[in-house]
């Protein structure tokens, strides 16, 4: 459906398309200032930077942000883990005291993404999110929750904010790090 309304808009052309597509993405980088707080974003580095070890949850397009999350903390040498929900194996008994848990989840919000946060906030571990909505589930159970909402073109959704966002925050989580 999503590549008909393209079709019936005219806008089936690359260089149309790359053009919406970045006009999207800017527009979604100038909205996190103003749906992100920086002592929101403050709290959940620092957070980040005391745990033993940092988990990481993020299923369907969420996958993405989390997996490329993992990837800047294993440069920067944060320990972390990716869940993500292979063979449909259960991640909660690898968390543990002192560790944190990162979910992402946009709308429709993935249940394994919000059981897994309610399960790990109710054992009394530190749960942060990061979704497109004031309206999701995870506000309920985590400390801190950022909101990037991406722009879209014709139903598609980049994902510039939730990257940007993240990716600041994973180099926050270094800096304020105890050297190892």
């Amino acid at each position: 459906q999503r590549l008909a309304n393209l079709r019936e808009e005219g806008v089936i052309g690359t260089a149309r398309l790359l053009a919406d597509f970045a006009e999207a993405g800017h527009k979604s980088l100038m909205s996190i200032a103003n749906t992100v707080t920086n002592d929101g974003l403050d709290r959940m580095a620092r957070g980040m930077s005391e745990a033993r070890v940092v988990h990481l949850v993020g299923l369907r397009r969420a996958f993405a942000v989390v997996s490329n999350m993992a990837y800047l903390f294993d440069k920067l040498g944060i320990p972390a883990n990716l869940h993500y929900g292979a063979g449909m194996l259960n991640a909660e008994g690898t968390i543990f005291p002192g560790d944190v848990l990162f979910a992402a989840t946009f709308a429709p919000f993935s249940e394994e993404t919000i059981r897994l946060a309610e399960t790990i906030a109710g054992r009394g571990i530190t749960v942060y999110g990061l979704t497109d909505t004031e309206r999701c589930p995870l506000a309920e159970w985590a400390s801190e929750v950022l909101i990037a909402r991406e722009d879209e073109v014709a139903g598609f959704r980049s994902l510039n904010a939730s990257l940007t966002l993240t990716t600041t925050l994973a180099v926050a989580v270094r800096a304020l790090a105890r050297p190892s």
